[in-house]
């Protein structure tokens, strides 16, 4: 704050001569330079540029809007102008300050975000950014550069984008994380520079000008004023302020978000919403009970008489995230047992579901015990395939976009009786479609996630459990209503932003 105050006199006489039209060479280098420098004067400068272009839209005459050497940019206007030029600055300033976007000149887009809001002139439009100045009020964003450079920025936060190898921050906190195909891009700051040379890092400035380096992984190239440039190596972390530059005692990663970090804090609020539903008959979020680690709770609102899962078997371990739970199942008998009360005319399952190997000619990821009318089955084959169906309705085999093994994938199946159609989706995208015409409704009962329990028709009350699923499971849900499309491919975007 101190360099600008120092710089403030200076650049409102330059200021007040480009107004005017007389800049002369040395004094555009040297303005040119000062907006270079803070990104304060750039936003007076832009303030002041908007008012004089509409004083002189309006008035028809370019010399009312000239400012004198000394005055401070006190524009020697009529009260009734000023009072016009204030209201359509009002209503003309969003228009006005948007840049232009077009495939030609954007630098970098928009990958995930949580509770983002940015000051309306300096924002990305659309989830595009171009070269320019951006202040993120609130919430965290993370951009990808063209060149495959990803930055994750949290609030507050001003920085400059100025072109795909370089952006400038002026407050806030940094993190990149920087492929092959981005090596020397550059964040600066006023006392810094730091060129990638393979890694990930992150810078840190605060509101009272002081500055912090992190190397996560790799090096990086150090470029101050006046200085010899300095390498630095994973886990060397640099600090400066008003005593000077100390190094720390280690990075703080922890501090800084990454992309999966948002992508987590966006599909918690997700799922919160998924079990709030009013439709939900069904919410497994696969996170351990602490009093009972063999229950696997419904975590549905509205219910009134929770379907509880029974674990048999299996282990806990991480799932998606490094926060968030799963089931892995692995051994012989390893299964969540439940029953689900009801009939349905239609119901929507989603699932994420990760397959370690395939043990069996078929493996059951979600069946009713037996298989009776109305009962719905959803099995995988030994080549990944979908093997679905329900009694009396339709058995179909979709092979043409297998589930791959050793991958998190998002499954998702509609059905929908009075329309007559059943329609699977992988990843967000429809995969198989049946249309059929029972008369039965949907209805599951006693059901089990991971095997195939069935009954010997002389002895009804054992149960025999084969086809085991071999992998993890970490979300499953089950609604009363048949979602949409988009609806589906919304979950999947949203609990995809793990990797």
């Amino acid at each position: 704050m101190k360099q600008i105050e120092n710089h403030q006199g200076r650049f409102d006489e330059l200021l007040d001569q480009y107004l005017l039209g007389c800049l002369t060479a040395p004094d555009e280098a040297e303005f040119t330079e000062l907006l270079g420098l803070h990104r304060e004067l750039r936003d007076r400068f832009r303030e002041a540029t908007m008012v004089d272009a509409e004083l002189r839209s309006l008035s028809g005459d370019s010399t009312i809007a000239v400012a004198k050497r000394g005055t401070n940019l006190r524009w020697l206007v009529i009260p009734a102008l000023a009072a016009a030029v204030m209201v359509m600055v009002a209503g003309m300033w969003w228009t006005r300050m948007q840049p232009k976007v077009s495939p030609t000149n954007v630098v970098a887009t928009l990958v995930v975000s949580f509770d983002d809001q940015f000051a309306n002139e300096q924002m990305p439009i659309e989830g595009n950014f171009v070269a320019g100045d951006y202040h993120l009020i609130a919430g965290a964003v993370t951009m990808r550069f063209e060149n495959g450079v990803e930055v994750s920025m949290q609030s507050p936060a001003k920085y400059t984008i100025v072109d795909a190898m370089h952006m400038r921050l002026d407050l806030g906190r940094a993190r990149a994380i920087v492929p092959e195909s981005g090596h020397g891009f550059v964040i600066s700051t006023a006392n810094m520079q730091v060129e990638d040379l393979g890694t990930e890092f992150g810078v840190v400035v605060d509101e009272a000008d002081r500055s912090e380096l992190h190397v996560f992984a790799g090096e990086v190239q150090l470029h101050q004023k006046g200085q010899p440039g300095e390498l630095l190596t994973e886990d060397m972390a640099i600090a400066w302020d008003q005593d000077g530059r100390h190094a720390l005692s280690r990075t703080a990663s922890q501090g800084f978000a990454t992309r999966t970090d948002i992508g987590y804090q966006q599909w918690l609020r997700h799922s919160n919403e998924l079990r709030r539903d009013p439709d939900a008959v069904l919410y497994f979020d696969f996170e351990v009970e602490p009093d009972n680690d063999r229950v696997l709770k419904n975590r549905v609102s509205s219910t009134t008489s929770p379907t509880n899962g029974v674990i048999r078997g299996c282990y806990w371990a991480s799932g998606r995230w490094p926060d968030k739970g799963a089931l892995l199942l692995e051994n012989a008998g390893d299964r969540v047992e439940l029953d689900i009360p009801g009939s349905y005319d239609a119901v929507t399952m989603m699932a994420w579901i990760q397959v370690n190997r395939f043990d069996n000619a078929l493996q059951t990821f979600f069946n009713t015990n037996d298989w009776q009318p109305g009962e719905h089955h959803w099995n995988l084959m030994r080549d990944g395939a979908f093997r679905v169906g329900v009694s009396e309705g339709y058995t179909i085999t979709c092979n043409e976009s297998p589930v791959p093994l050793g991958r998190w994938s998002h499954l998702a199946a509609v059905l929908d009786r009075k329309l007559g159609i059943a329609t699977y989706f992988l990843n967000g995208n429809p995969v198989a479609s049946e249309e059929w015409s029972g008369s039965d409704p949907i209805v599951f009962g006693p059901s089990t996630i991971g095997a195939f329990g069935s009954t010997l028709d002389d002895e009804a009350d054992e149960i025999y459990y084969n086809r085991e699923l071999r992998g993890r499971i970490d979300e499953l849900s089950l609604f009363k209503r048949a979602m949409t499309e988009d609806e589906i491919r919304s979950s999947f975007t949203i609990g995809s932003m793990f990797e």
